[in-house]
């Protein structure tokens, strides 16, 4: 959403943007601007209790307060466990590629393999109506200390966003399906804990 703020008046006008990085919008008129206010759209999210677990993927409650916002989390996401869930399309979804922001969790800290090939980062994987995965490399999300921490940090989520390709390519329906596809081939096969994602 986009509001133009003019001398004595404020006009506000909903612009549609195709998710991705080449959009431009061009203001004419006479009057001078005295400032524009860029909203995001809030998007719908998608906790991990609606998805449905496959393989060795396992959901896990949380204690109290952590894996926010949702309080739970899906664990085990490897080449043999995912999540996944059906939306239906309505006539106002978007086709192609969307802005998806994933909540995760993960607190793998390399310490047992830091003088070699350590990495503090799991993988997660995203993909759309059976379209090829998208990786991201999750960072360690864990604020809290390992020692005195309910869940060892392992309750503290954080979130990435992607541009993930797909949607519409189904009929009438879009399935998500959230793992580690592939993960077998490198240093950690389990990927970062999954708490939810918000579609824009």
């Amino acid at each position: 959403m986009m509001v133009l703020l003019v001398p004595a008046r404020r006009v506000t006008v909903l612009v549609t943007l195709l998710a991705g990085t080449n959009n431009t919008i061009m203001i004419d008129g006479s009057h001078e601007i005295s400032s524009i206010h860029v909203s995001p759209p809030q998007g719908t999210f998608y906790p991990s209790t609606v998805f449905t677990t496959s393989g060795i993927a396992s959901r896990y409650n949380c204690t109290p307060g952590l894996c926010a916002p949702v309080g739970s989390k899906i664990m085990n996401l490897a080449q043999n466990g995912s999540a996944s869930l059906t939306i239906p399309r309505t006539s106002n979804t978007i086709s192609g590629s969307r802005y998806v922001e994933i909540t995760y969790i993960n607190n793998d800290v390399a310490t047992a393999t830091s003088w070699g090939y350590g990495t503090n980062t799991r993988n997660i994987t995203v993909a759309v109506n059976g379209a090829t995965p998208v990786r991201l490399e999750a960072p360690l999300s864990g604020r809290s200390s390992e020692l005195f921490s309910l869940m060892k940090g392992w309750g503290d989520s954080a979130t990435l966003g992607v541009l993930v390709s797909g949607f519409g390519n189904g009929t009438g329906e879009d399935t998500i399906v959230v793992g580690n596809a592939n993960g077998e081939a490198g240093y950690q096969p389990y990927g970062a804990d999954f708490v939810g994602l918000r579609i824009s």
